[in-house]
C-alpha cells in the first residue's frame, strides 16, 4: 500500500510539472512514423513537442526510484524489494508478458558476499648453522587475500614452492608472480581469476602472487583490492564454487621472504584467517510484448534497477544517475504499450529486462544469459542502458564499432560517439559470438546524485526518443543487424636483406 501511495504522489505532483525541452540533433528525415504524437498525449502538454512527455515519463520514475523510502535501492534490503515490485507492477499495467526463464515476472539472484578477515602468514625457517632457534617472520600487513569456500576461521600450515611448470603443488603453497603475458584484452580482475582457476587444476594448498610491477598500473589496482569483499552469484543454499583454499597478493617484502622459503629445503608458511559470508536474494524481472510476425525473435533491452552496491541504507534515497537507465527503459515501456493499445506492434519481440545484482557487476543480467531468455540465434541485438548522465554533452555507444547496431544509432543521432568493448559493460554479459550488443551511456557531466526540479531532462527525453525509435527499428525492420568482426591487419612481410657487399682489400 505504501508503494502504490509514493507512485501515486509522485505522479500526481509531476504530472503539474511538464516542462518543454529542445532536442538534440536527431536525424530530421526520418521516416519512422511511430515517433510521432499519439493522441494519449496529456492535455497540458504541447503536442507539437513530444520529447515533453518523454521528459515528465522519466521525472516520474526519477523520483520514485530517488524516494527515501527505497533507501538508494540495494540489493538484499526492503528498498530493493519494493523497487523490484513497483517494476513489476509497471510492466504489468503496461500489457508485457511474464516472461522470466521461470515462467513469471521474476527469477531469483541469489548473492552470496565472502571477505576474509584477519589474515597472517608466518614463515619458518630451519635451523641455520650456529643457531639455536629457527627463524620466524611473521606478515600480517600488505596481505590481500581471498577465500572462495565455507565461512569460518582457518589454519593452513603448507610447505613453500616455487609455482613453476611441472612442479607438482598438492597440498603447498604456490609462491610466484603473475604472469604479465596472455589475454591483453581481458579485463584486469579476469586476467588474475584467470591465472588462480589456472592453478586451480594442480591443486594446491594456497597461491600467493607478488603484486604486479608499477608499470602494469591496472593490474595492480585490482590485485591491491582482491582481498575486497567477493560477490559470486549463487544460487541460495548451494556450496561454494570450487577454487583454493587461499589466494591472493602479497607486498614485495612479503613475497621476498616466501621466495627465500622456496629456496631453503624445510620450511614451511603458516596462513590463518577467518572468512565471513553474507547470504541474500533479489530478483530479476522480465516482460515482452509479443512480435505480431516473428514472435520467436527478440530484441532484448536491459537495464539496472538496484544502486549502491553493499553499503548501508541510503536514508535520503539518492542514487538519480544510477536509476536513469530504468527510467529510459521504462519510458520505453509506457511509449510501447500506448502504441500497442493502438494497434501498432513490432514484427519481433521486445524483451524488457530489469536487472537486480547492477551495482555488484551485472550478475543478473550473466545469470539471465546463462538460464537462456531467448534462444541464441533468436536474440536479434542486446541494447543494454547504461548510467544516462543528464548534464553529459552526448551519447556514447560502447561496443558500437563491434556491429552495425552502432550505425543505427548514428542515423539518430549523428553526433553519437562510437566506442569499443569496455570492461564492466552490461551488454558484455551476453557474451554470444554472433549477437550484436551494445550499451547506450552519456558520461562526462557533472554526475549529479539528485534530480533538480528546475533543470530540464532534456538529454534524458532525447535518449529515451532515440532509444525507442532504435528498438523499434531492430524488431520491425526487414533486416537484422550484424555482427562485425574486428579486422586483423595482415603482418607486413620482413622486407629481403640487403645482399652484402664484399669488402675491398686495402
Amino acid at each position: 500500500m505504501r508503494r502504490l501511495w509514493i507512485l501515486g504522489a509522485a505522479s500526481c505532483v509531476l504530472a503539474c510539472n511538464i516542462e518543454l525541452v529542445q532536442p538534440e540533433t536527431i536525424a530530421g528525415a526520418s521516416p519512422r512514423y511511430h515517433l510521432d504524437s499519439l493522441p494519449e498525449i496529456p492535455s497540458q502538454s504541447d503536442e507539437t513537442d513530444p520529447t515533453t512527455v518523454w521528459a515528465a515519463s522519466i521525472r516520474r520514475s526519477l523520483a520514485f526510484l530517488t524516494d527515501p523510502a527505497l533507501g538508494g535501492r540495494r540489493p538484499g534490503t526492503e528498498g530493493g524489494a519494493l523497487t523490484s515490485s513497483a517494476v513489476i507492477s509497471l510492466f504489468d499495467d503496461a500489457g508485457l508478458i511474464p516472461s522470466a526463464p521461470t515462467f513469471g515476472w521474476t527469477t531469483p539472484l541469489g548473492i552470496r558476499t565472502i571477505v576474509v578477515e584477519e589474515p597472517r602468514v608466518a614463515i619458518t625457517l630451519p635451523v641455520a648453522e650456529g643457531e639455536e632457534k629457527p627463524e620466524v617472520v611473521v606478515f600480517v600487513e600488505g596481505l590481500s587475500l581471498r577465500h572462495r569456500g565455507a565461512a569460518g576461521q582457518f589454519h593452513l600450515p603448507m610447505e613453500a614452492v616455487a609455482l613453476a611448470p611441472q612442479t607438482d603443488l598438492a597440498g603447498r603453497l604456490a609462491v610466484g608472480a603473475l604472469p604479465l603475458l596472455g589475454d591483453a584484452i581481458a579485463d584486469p580482475a579476469t586476467r588474475i581469476r584467470g591465472t588462480f582457476d589456472a592453478v586451480a587444476h594442480r591443486r594446491p594448498g594456497g597461491c600467493l602472487l607478488e603484486l604486479p610491477p608499477d608499470a602494469e598500473s591496472e593490474l595492480g589496482q585490482a590485485a591491491s583490492s582482491w582481498g575486497d569483499i567477493e560477490v559470486q552469484a549463487r544460487p541460495l543454499g548451494s556450496e561454494p564454487p570450487p577454487g583454493l583454499p587461499i589466494e591472493g597478493f602479497v607486498s614485495a617484502e612479503a613475497f621476498a621472504a616466501l621466495r627465500r622459503a622456496t629456496l631453503t629445503a624445510g620450511s614451511t608458511v603458516d596462513v590463518s584467517f577467518t572468512a565471513q559470508e553474507r547470504w541474500f536474494e533479489d530478483s530479476n524481472v522480465v516482460g515482452r510484448v509479443a512480435g505480431r510476425g516473428k514472435p520467436e525473435q527478440v530484441v532484448l533491452v536491459t537495464a539496472n534497477w538496484d544502486a549502491g552496491g553493499l553499503g548501508e541504507p541510503n536514508p535520503v534515497g539518492g542514487a538519480a544517475q544510477a536509476g536513469s537507465g530504468l527510467s529510459v527503459l521504462l519510458a520505453v515501456v509506457e511509449r510501447m504499450s500506448l502504441l500497442r493499445a493502438s494497434g501498432r506492434v513490432p514484427d519481433r519481440s521486445v524483451v524488457f529486462i530489469a536487472a537486480a545484482g547492477g551495482s555488484l557487476g551485472n550478475l543478473g543480467l550473466e545469470q539471465l544469459a546463462r538460464e537462456t531468455v531467448a534462444q541464441p540465434e533468436n536474440i536479434v541485438a542486446v541494447v543494454h542502458l547504461g548510467e544516462l548522465d543528464w548534464t553529459a554533452p552526448g551519447l556514447t555507444v560502447i561496443g558500437g564499432h563491434r556491429s552495425t547496431v552502432g550505425e543505427r544509432v548514428q542515423d539518430l543521432v549523428p553526433s553519437a560517439e562510437l566506442l569499443d568493448h569496455e570492461p564492466g559493460y552490461g551488454h558484455l554479459a551476453f557474451d554470444l559470438p554472433r549477437v550484436p550488443r551494445v550499451t547506450l551511456t552519456r558520461r562526462g557531466g557533472t554526475r549529479p546524485d539528485a534530480i533538480d526540479p528546475s533543470v530540464p531532462l532534456t538529454a534524458l527525453a532525447n535518449t529515451a526518443r532515440v532509444t525507442f525509435d532504435l528498438v523499434w527499428d531492430l524488431a520491425d525492420s526487414p533486416d537484422r543487424p550484424e555482427v562485425i568482426v574486428p579486422r586483423i591487419d595482415t603482418p607486413a612481410e620482413p622486407a629481403e636483406p640487403e645482399p652484402e657487399v664484399a669488402e675491398s682489400a686495402e
